[in-house]
Order: structure tokens, then C-alpha cells, then sequence
């Protein structure tokens, strides 16, 4: 084959890449998120971490692989990467309770304690069911020392889910006592 007919043969196979149907790449992509979702579950953070990449090289949208990386960079203490997924994810789907929350949890990690209680109070306040929502934001308002706010998200969180209330009810009484020594 000539050099010419190779030119012209890639030439084609190039241009056919960059025509071919969103739907070719969007069920590439869907793939791509399944096998990480699946590795996600197997406890398999690397593979995971490649797959969710591979599917938002072809679709940046899929707010759940976002989602999901965030959550891998929290696990492994990668607060500002986790950050950074949970941010772009939100852009594609700003009501995403789950991503709030792990956002929270990182600003919260940081220290940045007034922009996790942004993030919380915004995913309690899309879903005031969310105990995940209320516990952390009871839990940073403890660490603020701020016991009154703690108290009231304790209260909300009773209607949701008693363990978890107990569990911030225990924070409160050791952040009152830690106050009072």
C-alpha cells in the first residue's frame, strides 16, 4: 500500500471519528461508568478511578462519575481533588444531594468549616430527609463550638433517624463538656 492510500485511509478513519453519532460515545461512556461503578463496589479504587475517567473523557456530564470520583479522592485523603469532581459534577447537576455531601466532608477535612455548612445546609435544604445532610452539618457546628446550631440539627435529625441523632447528641455533650473545662 502506498503512502499516499495510508494518508488517505487514516485521513478517513480520523474524520469518521469525529462524525460519528453522540450515541456511539455515550454508550461508551455508559460503559466505562458501569465498570467502575462495579469496581467502585468490589473496593477496587484504582480501576474505578480509571474506569469514571474514561467515561467523563468521552461524556464530562455524567455527574455520577463526578460523584463517584469524589468519593474515591475523599477515601484516600484527596480533599482538593475530591473538590474539585464534586464541583464540576454539581455544575452538571446542582441539586445533587450525595455530591454536597461529600463535598462538605471535604471543606469540613480542610478546616473550611463556613463553606461545609454551605454545602450541607444546601443539601438539607433540597432534601430535608437527608440524615447524612443533618449529622454532618450538626457535626461542624460542633466543631465551630457553635452548640446552639449543633442542637438544632439534632433536633431535625430525632425525626430522621434516632441513631444519628444519638451519635450528634454525643458529639454536643463532649464539645459542652470540652467548652466547660
Amino acid at each position: 500500500m502506498s503512502l499516499r492510500t495510508k494518508k488517505s485511509l487514516l485521513t478517513v478513519a480520523l474524520l469518521s471519528i469525529f462524525f460519528l453519532p453522540a450515541e456511539v460515545f455515550g454508550d461508551q461512556a455508559r460503559e466505562h461508568f458501569r465498570k467502575g461503578h462495579r469496581f467502585y463496589l468490589d473496593s477496587k479504587p484504582a480501576q474505578s478511578e480509571a474506569e469514571f475517567q474514561a467515561a467523563l473523557q468521552l461524556n464530562p456530564e455524567l455527574s455520577d462519575a463526578h460523584y463517584y470520583l469524589g468519593s474515591i479522592y475523599f477515601k484516600q485523603s484527596r480533599y482538593r481533588e475530591a473538590i474539585a469532581q464534586c464541583r464540576k459534577g454539581l455544575l452538571v447537576s446542582p441539586e445533587d444531594v450525595k455530591t454536597l455531601i461529600i463535598l462538605g466532608l471535604c471543606l469540613r477535612q480542610l478546616g473550611l468549616f463556613d463553606q461545609a455548612i454551605d454545602a450541607f445546609r444546601q443539601a438539607a435544604e433540597i432534601d430535608s430527609g437527608s440524615a447524612a445532610a443533618r449529622s454532618a452539618l450538626g457535626l461542624v457546628y460542633c466543631l465551630q463550638g457553635n452548640l446552639l446550631q449543633a442542637e438544632e440539627e439534632y433536633s431535625a435529625l430525632k425525626e430522621i433517624d434516632g441513631g444519628l441523632a444519638e451519635d450528634l447528641l454525643e458529639q454536643i455533650k463532649k464539645a459542652r463538656q470540652a467548652r466547660e473545662e
